[in-house]
């Protein structure tokens, strides 16, 4: 089972966000002081059209509204979601209130028993 690995990055000086591709030189030999980096979850929104990486903002209708950086005042609505970073004790817990809302992963999986697999793993249960 494997994901596409894709980046971006919010740009604290700039106050923008940028694509892997902008800055992934300075990236890679670790001269990225003013950026804060995030990975793409391999989740999709509920239409299945918009990526969902870390820090991204989920409605309680399963769509990408926006992100901390950018729209943070829509973190004050109890309903939205805060998709947290890998690794981060939280990450688990908001991938899966994001499948509950409609979110799906990639299908881009070698076959339909592994996607169902992998959405069962997250949602606690096991294979």
């Amino acid at each position: 089972m494997s994901r596409e690995i894709k980046f971006r990055a919010w740009d604290k000086e700039s106050k923008e966000m940028l694509p892997f591709d902008l800055f992934k030189e300075e990236w890679l030999d670790g001269s990225q002081p003013y950026w804060e980096t995030m990975q793409y979850t391999g989740l999709k929104d509920k239409n299945g059209d918009k990526d969902i990486y870390e820090c991204d903002i989920i409605s309680k209708d399963g769509l990408i509204i926006g992100n901390k950086y950018e729209t943070p005042t829509l973190l004050k609505e109890k309903t939205n979601l805060l998709i947290e970073g890998f690794g981060e004790e939280g990450w688990t817990t908001t991938n899966q209130k994001a499948m509950e809302r409609g979110c799906r992963y990639a299908k881009r999986y070698a076959n339909k028993n592994e996607l169902q697999d992998l959405e069962q793993l997250h949602k606690g249960g096991g294979l």
